[in-house]
């Protein structure tokens, strides 16, 4: 898969969790156990 779609899969998964950056996405995984 290119680039483009990686970038576009992760968009969607912060949307998805209401976040804008890694860093918030981490921090809303974390908070839920879920590594």
């Amino acid at each position: 898969i290119s680039a483009q779609t990686v970038n576009t899969h992760i968009k969607n998964i912060y949307r998805k969790l209401n976040v804008r950056t890694r860093a918030q996405a981490v921090s809303f995984a974390a908070s839920r156990g879920l590594f």
